[in-house]
């Protein structure tokens, strides 16, 4: 279903929370590392490493949306290009015709089951 609409807003969504968690985990490298506390400096190696994980996360969530799109533009174009071949022959559209026309001419109890 992504081949024909990639959820952009979703992508947008989640890189944007992991922007926000990256910029928490900057703020704590950042007040780690230049603590006075040598505990605290201690654990400024463990922020950076979360902060540098995120961004990753956001690459990728960016490299997988710009390939879904790539892959959009190729599935589109197969499919106006292929279109005419699948109702070239009348047969299929004759019974795709008569289906829908049984299907309206069944009772509305008919219908339920």
């Amino acid at each position: 279903m992504y081949d024909l609409a990639p959820p952009s807003a979703r992508y947008d969504d989640e890189c944007a929370a992991l922007r926000t968690l990256s910029h928490q985990e900057d703020a704590k490298y950042i007040s780690a590392d230049r603590s006075a506390d040598r505990s605290k400096r201690l654990t400024a190696s463990a922020h950076r490493a979360r902060r540098d994980r995120y961004n990753a996360f956001v690459n990728t969530l960016a490299q997988e949306f710009k390939e879904q799109a790539e892959s959009r533009v190729f599935t589109l174009k197969r499919l106006a290009r292929e279109k005419y071949h699948w109702f070239a022959h009348g047969r299929l559209i004759y019974e795709l015709r008569t289906f829908v026309s049984y299907c309206w001419t069944q009772s509305s109890i008919d219908l339920l089951y």
